[in-house]
C-alpha cells in the first residue's frame, strides 16, 4: 500500500475546536478561503496558530485539490517527520466543512522582516540560518516533500534566534520519478521551470527558490526584478542576474550552484550542507579555481531596493496564484503575454510547443496579476491531460 494511500484511510476527526478546546485571541491573517488566529489552548493555556480553510468556498475541484496536499503534508508532519527547523503540526480536524490546522505558534517574527529592518544580514548570521533552512528543506525532500513557496515570508526566527519552516499551503507529496505540473509560489522567487510552464522535479524548485532567498539575506536585493512580470520571466529563465562584488567566493559560488538554470545540474540540499561557504573546507586558491564568473556578471552590483520598498504590501503579486492587493506592478502594466518568439526565448522551445507555452505562460501572468488572496491557490491546468506524472 502506498504512503498516499495510507494517509487517505486517516480521515480526521470531526469537532468544532474553538467550542471544545481553544480560545480565539486574534486574527493573524485572512485569505479568500479562511483565517488564521491566534489562539490558546483551554486546558493549558499554551498559544497556538489555527489555520482554518472553509471548503464551502471552492469554486473548483483543483482548490479543493490543493487543501488535500496540504492535508496530507501536514499529517505526515503531524505524525512521522517532525524537524527543529519546522513548524510543528499539532492537530488537524475537520468540522462543518472547515479544515482546521492547529500550528505552534512561533512569536518572532518572519526572516522577511529581520533582513527589511538591518538592511541585509551579515555573512556569519546568515551562514547560521542558511543552514538551519537547508537542513529543514533537505528533511522535507528526503520524506517525499517540495515546499514550492519558500521565500522570507514563510521562514520564522523564533525567540532563540533558530529558523522555522512554514506554511506548506502550496506543499506536495512527490514520488521521484513522477513529474509535477502545478505552477504555484512567488514570481520572485520561482525557477525557470515554473516560469515557462515545464514540467518539473519538486526538489530542484525548492533549492532554485533558497538561492534567491541567500541572494536576499545577503544583499537586501532580490537577483531577478523588473518592472513587469514578463522581463521578469525571461531574466528567470535566462538566470540572469548581477553577482554582488562585496562578498566572498564561496559563497557566490554557492549562490552561482543554486540559481542553475538546468534543474539537472542544480545543488541539492545535501550539497549544500556540505558546500564550502558552510564548512570553511576550501582555501581560497580552490574557490577560485572552483568559480570562474564571466566579465558580463562581475560587474559592480546595482540591484532594486526590494526589502527597502516591500514589495509584499505593494502592487507586485506575491505569489502566481495568490494576489496581494492591486493588480499591476506599475500604473500601465503592458500586455501580459511572453514572446516566445523573441530571440531570448526561442532556443529554449522547440517549434511544435512555441505556442503552446506562450499560451500558458500568457495564462500564467494573468493569474498572477489577476486573482486575490486565498487559502488554497488554483491550479494551473495542463493541456495534455494524458502526460504521465501528473500533480
Amino acid at each position: 500500500m502506498t504512503l498516499d494511500k495510507r494517509i487517505e484511510q486517516v480521515k480526521p476527526r470531526r469537532c468544532d475546536l474553538f467550542a471544545e478546546k481553544y480560545r480565539k485571541i486574534e486574527i493573524l491573517g485572512k485569505g479568500n478561503f479562511g483565517q488564521v488566529f491566534l489562539a490558546e489552548e483551554v486546558a493549558t493555556q499554551k498559544k497556538v496558530a489555527i489555520k482554518v480553510v472553509d471548503t464551502k468556498r471552492f469554486k473548483n475541484e483543483d482548490q479543493k485539490m490543493h487543501a488535500e496536499n496540504e492535508k496530507q503534508v501536514c499529517k505526515l508532519f503531524q505524525k512521522k517527520i517532525k524537524h527543529k527547523h519546522i513548524v510543528d503540526v499539532l492537530d488537524i480536524a475537520v468540522f462543518d466543512k472547515s479544515i482546521y490546522f492547529v500550528l505552534e505558534y512561533v512569536n518572532g517574527g518572519e526572516l522577511y522582516e529581520r533582513i527589511k529592518q538591518q538592511g541585509k544580514i551579515s555573512e556569519p548570521q546568515a551562514k547560521r540560518w542558511f543552514r538551519e533552512l537547508i537542513e529543514a528543506v533537505a528533511h522535507i525532500h528526503e520524506n517525499g516533500i517540495v515546499h514550492r513557496d519558500l521565500k522570507p515570508e514563510n521562514v520564522l526566527v523564533d525567540k532563540s534566534g533558530k529558523i522555522r519552516l512554514c506554511d506548506f499551503g502550496f506543499g506536495k507529496i512527490f514520488e521521484p520519478n513522477k513529474l509535477l505540473d502545478t505552477y504555484c509560489g512567488s514570481p520572485f522567487y520561482a525557477a525557470p521551470e515554473m516560469v515557462t510552464s515545464t514540467p518539473y522535479r519538486g526538489p530542484p524548485v525548492d533549492m532554485w527558490s533558497c538561492g534567491v532567498i541567500l541572494y536576499a539575506m545577503l544583499t537586501g536585493q532580490l537577483p531577478f526584478h523588473c518592472d513587469t512580470m514578463p522581463e521578469l520571466f525571461v531574466k528567470i529563465n535566462l538566470a540572469r542576474y548581477t553577482e554582488p562584488s562585496a562578498l566572498s567566493n564561496q559563497v557566490l559560488h554557492l549562490i552561482k550552484s543554486l540559481l542553475c538554470r538546468n534543474p539537472k545540474r542544480r545543488i541539492t540540499a545535501e550539497g549544500v550542507l556540505n558546500h564550502p561557504w558552510l564548512n570553511d573546507q576550501a582555501t581560497n586558491h580552490q574557490i577560485k579555481k572552483m568559480i570562474r564568473i564571466p566579465s558580463a556578471m562581475s560587474t559592480t552590483f546595482k540591484g532594486h531596493g526590494y526589502y527597502k520598498t516591500k514589495i509584499r504590501s505593494s502592487s507586485y503579486p506575491t505569489t502566481f496564484n495568490i494576489m496581494s492587493s492591486s493588480s499591476s506592478p506599475t500604473s500601465t502594466l503592458p500586455s501580459p503575454v511572453i514572446s516566445v518568439g523573441d530571440e531570448e526565448l526561442a532556443s529554449y522551445s522547440t517549434p511544435s510547443s512555441d505556442q503552446q507555452k506562450a499560451s500558458k505562460a500568457t495564462r500564467f501572468l494573468l493569474n498572477a496579476i489577476s486573482k486575490k488572496s486565498q487559502v488554497a491557490p488554483s491550479r494551473e491546468k495542463t493541456r495534455d491531460s494524458s502526460r504521465k506524472g501528473k500533480d
